[in-house]
């Protein structure tokens, strides 16, 4: 009986001693077969990426009167290699007797920047461009353009924006000698001369004057004219 034991026992250490000689030649098979090498990280060639850059003003066109201040929130987008960045230099071109130019932000109007340097991916990196009408002259409602040139190198944009005046219209009269009274009597003729003047935006055409009439003088009404009824151009 014990010596079965024994054999089966020593039967069993012979399979196991088999198995692992076996399977030691194909670890080191494993170990030491024909794997890829592992690349450098340092002579690893990454695809090359092109250079892209674009001016997109978010609102290209704008509306109001003389005496407004035009903001054009105006964003670039910017695709690079270069870990640096680059400048752009900026430049506004804006109608005659305007006032344009470009600024950080609507927050910092008064800062006024002719360049930008922009970090590579960047999206929507945003600055405003400020025109002011030159109201005091009384421009004439309608589109004028203007211009916002990009440049940086071989790159480059250009935005073009509208700023639209839209006519306002008001009227103002007063005497021309600045008193408000004038006498006379029943039955007799006075002249109160009134200057009508246009204090709007725009050109106003066939004014027509009118007037409340005072109460009745001992049943009598009051007749009242202008002289001319009706101004037809006044600028």
């Amino acid at each position: 009986m014990r010596n079965t034991w024994l054999l089966r026992v020593a039967g069993t250490l012979c399979v196991v001693a088999l198995a692992a000689a076996a399977l030691g030649p194909m670890a080191v098979l494993a170990d030491e077969g024909d794997l890829p090498p592992v690349p450098d990280p340092s002579e690893v060639e990454l695809p090359e990426i092109e250079e892209a850059f674009e001016v997109v003003p978010k609102f290209p066109a704008m509306e109001g009167p003389a005496d407004s201040t035009f903001l054009f929130e105006v964003e670039f987008t910017y695709r690079s290699g270069d870990p640096g960045g680059r400048s752009f230099d900026l430049t506004v071109v804006g109608p005659p007797d305007w006032m344009c130019y470009a600024a950080e932000s609507s927050m910092e109007l008064e800062r006024q920047i002719s360049a930008i340097h922009i970090e590579p991916y960047t999206v929507k990196q945003p600055i405003v461009v400020v025109a002011v009408a030159p109201f005091w002259l009384y421009p004439e409602p309608g589109e004028y353009p203007i211009e916002l040139r990009v440049t940086g190198g071989d790159l480059g944009g250009v935005a073009d924006l509208t700023a639209t005046i839209t006519p306002r219209y008001s009227l103002d009269a007063e005497t021309a000698t600045g008193v408000d009274t004038a006498r006379t009597s029943v039955g007799s003729e006075t002249t109160l001369a009134v200057n009508v003047i246009n204090t709007g935006t725009a050109r106003m055409e066939n004014v027509t004057l009118a007037a409340t009439l005072p109460p009745d003088v001992n049943g009598e009404a009051w007749d009242i004219s202008f002289e001319p009824p009706q101004i037809t151009n006044l600028a």
